[in-house]
């Protein structure tokens, strides 16, 4: 029983070392506020300088790569995610074919 508490514990380790959740929510934040304020610059260029072709397409080329950004972002998140949970099931079967072999060895 030792064995599976101390295994535990390291994939909690991994969890934590691997993509720290508020990490990720602080960059889902920084993301979504940084494209509101090119959106904001956008939206005051078209209506006060419409002239300013030249900052407003730089500008909405700014919006798609930080959407983009942010849409590979949660596709990551997700992903990683899935590999997690995918992991603590390799490592529950590993524990439990682990003190199966320790059993047979005991019996033999």
């Amino acid at each position: 029983m030792k064995t599976f508490k101390i295994a535990i514990l390291d994939i909690a380790d991994y969890k934590t070392k691997q993509m720290n959740l508020f990490d990720v929510i602080h960059a889902k934040t920084s993301l979504n506020a940084i494209i509101g304020s090119i959106r904001l610059s956008l939206h005051d260029l078209r209506e006060k300088h419409e002239h300013r072709k030249d900052l407003i397409e730089t500008l909405e080329k700014y919006e798609i790569w930080m959407s983009e950004t942010r849409d590979t972002l949660s596709a990551m998140e997700d992903e990683n995610k899935q590999l997690i949970r995918r992991l603590a099931q390799y490592h529950t079967e590993y524990l439990k074919l682990k003190r199966e072999n320790n059993e047979l060895k005991e019996i033999l």
